[in-house]
């Protein structure tokens, strides 16, 4: 696909997206509020299967936030909350002052757009673009022009280490190689807040190191605030506070604590919330 045809069907998605050239103003030290959110996945005889069980969190602007835990206790499930792509079964997310949930589609997508940089644990690239057009993506949807699009791509790839894979499509990349074009497609729109989900999770020691050192010096010098979901132990050179997902909920801490509750059973005295009212 030709660059400018990825931006003529970019263009015709986006197209009712709102003012590209508006960015998203936040007032006050807390960028991120978590207020009592509880999910679960649906189960079978035994019930759902409960993995946030009433999470209450506050993250001030700049903050570099790892969430360890077991596999299987929840932190992606949180994260993409976190994101606005995955709606808690109870609770509220504000994001600068800004509850997700109570936003239509339409405003959600635009603000994830503009404020949010997720790199995913499974990458999600698209398998017909070269590794510079899929970090393009997300700067041509904010409506950048292809030229300043492809600058600030190229940028983004060299300093994940890339640059001279950029006309490579995801089947002729490694897995930490496709993992590293991820993380370049995350930072290219320059976002207030980075959600990210086990990013060093498929890199060598020495390309992971890299790459903590390279997202801690967008926290310490730019400003990023970092809400890291990781197994990595350098992870506590960088971050400025540590928290821990036992049992469905979140613990301060220096070591996994083992705990013996589940996180599996319904919260005491849990009622569903009513649909809520979405913004126009």
């Amino acid at each position: 696909m030709t660059i400018k045809n990825l931006r003529r069907n970019i263009l015709s998605v986006s197209s009712h997206a709102g003012n590209p050239a508006a960015r998203w103003t936040f007032l006050g030290d807390n960028l991120v509020q978590l207020v009592d959110v509880h999910h679960a996945y649906a189960g079978d005889q035994e019930g759902d299967s409960w993995v946030l069980c009433g999470i209450d969190l506050t993250v001030r602007a700049g903050e570099f936030v790892a969430i360890h835990g077991r596999s299987d206790t929840g932190k992606s499930t949180l994260l993409h909350i976190l994101g606005g792509i995955l709606a808690p079964r109870r609770g509220h997310v504000l994001i600068g002052g800004r509850d997700l949930f109570q936003m239509s589609d339409r405003a959600l997508s635009h603000f994830r757009n503009r404020t949010l940089g997720f790199i995913f644990q499974n990458y999600y690239l698209a398998p017909s673009l070269t590794a510079l057009e899929n970090v393009m993506v997300p700067a041509l949807l904010s409506g950048e022009p292809v030229h300043r699009a492809r600058h600030r791509a190229l940028d983004a790839l060299e300093q994940v280490g890339l640059a001279a894979k950029a006309k490579a499509c995801p089947a002729d990349l490694s897995g930490g190689q496709m993992q590293r074009v991820a993380i370049a497609r995350a930072l290219v729109n320059r976002p207030t807040l980075l959600l990210a989900d086990e990013p060093t999770g498929n890199l060598d020691e020495q390309t992971g190191g890299a790459i903590m050192d390279l997202l801690a010096s967008y926290q310490r010098e730019r400003g990023l605030t970092i809400l890291m979901a990781t197994h990595d132990p350098s992870v506590e050179l960088h971050a400025t506070s540590q928290l821990y997902l036992v049992g469905g909920k979140l613990q301060a801490g220096s070591a996994v604590v083992e705990s013996a509750a589940s996180g599996r059973a319904a919260p005491e005295n849990f009622h569903p919330s009513a649909a809520r009212q979405k913004e126009a």
